[in-house]
């Protein structure tokens, strides 16, 4: 089998040693070897490695390859793609069993990272994706996944290992060679920590007044922009001068798309509020209202 196939020759090489009958293998061994080189799968924490337990961070999922591989296999945006989609009506009985790297990456995060950290969401990138440049001469990097992690307490202190198969051609069929991620070291310690990187943000803020004559008043505000938005009272100064604010619901950070256009990848995320207020008794007769 092609996932079997690189275990299998290293360690019928480790038998027979340097035995002249094995050129072959060795050279096999050899291709393999020289493949590795040439990728990395990436796991990096989006801003400051300092993420606290207090509030979620994201972490960058990515493959960066060299433009060479990049062309030998196809592109690597096709693994986003499901494979076992894309033509059930074929059956191959020779070729590889069909994985589906979104589902299996997706069981893996949270079999590995649930014991550690509230895992809010995973999103993928669309299969249209674009390699990019990164700094590195002769290298591309292709963006797969952005993860909203948040620490469950402060004795957190890596991301675990990754890893994802990867399919390639030998002259004898298919081969599956394995990467993985380097773990990476944060500090979930600090009870409160500076907000995550975030920039275009964009605030929109709706009064509704329909029950003003019973003293009842309610305001949604609604934040997006590319990065994480902070919480309420790091983004606006509220000012309700002569108002009881009654209830304040948030309904939470969500990453609704992964922005690529920019000179950096960066997630797309917004959040809502829901803020009920009452007119009290001793309320001016004259009051207003003023957004924060």
């Amino acid at each position: 089998p092609a996932e079997l196939k690189p275990r299998y020759l290293r360690a019928g090489l480790r038998v027979v040693g340097d035995h002249p009958d094995a050129e072959e293998a060795r050279k096999l061994a050899t291709y393999y070897d020289d493949l590795l080189h040439e990728i990395e799968f990436v796991v990096r924490v989006d801003g400051d490695d300092t993420v606290g337990h207090t509030r979620p961070f994201g972490v960058f999922v990515s493959l960066r390859h060299t433009a060479d591989l990049e062309r030998e296999a196809g592109g690597f945006a096709r693994y986003l793609r499901n494979q076992k989609k894309a033509n059930p009506y074929y059956y191959n009985p020779y070729a590889q069993q069909q994985r589906n790297f979104v589902e299996d990456f997706d069981k893996q995060v949270r079999e590995k990272l649930i014991d550690r950290f509230d895992i809010k969401s995973v999103t993928f990138l669309d299969e249209k994706v674009q390699s990019r440049g990164y700094g590195r001469p002769g290298w591309r990097e292709t963006p797969l996944a952005y993860l909203l992690l948040q620490a469950k307490d402060g004795s957190v202190d890596r991301l675990p290992s990754l890893h994802m198969d990867l399919d390639f051609f030998d002259q004898r069929g298919s081969v599956v060679l394995p990467v993985e991620s380097q773990i990476i070291l944060v500090d979930a310690r600090p009870d409160r920590v500076p907000p995550r990187p975030v920039a275009g943000l964009e605030v929109t803020q709706i009064l509704d007044d329909r029950e003003a004559q019973q003293g009842r008043l309610t305001l949604e505000i609604k934040a997006t922009g590319k990065g994480l938005v902070p919480e309420l009272s790091e983004l606006v100064r509220t000012n309700f001068d002569g108002l009881a604010l009654d209830e304040v619901n948030d309904n939470g950070l969500a990453v609704t798309q992964i922005d690529t256009e920019g000179d950096d990848v960066a997630p797309v995320s917004e959040r809502n509020w829901l803020l009920k207020m009452h007119v009290p008794e001793d309320a001016p007769a004259s009051l207003a209202f003023h957004f924060p």
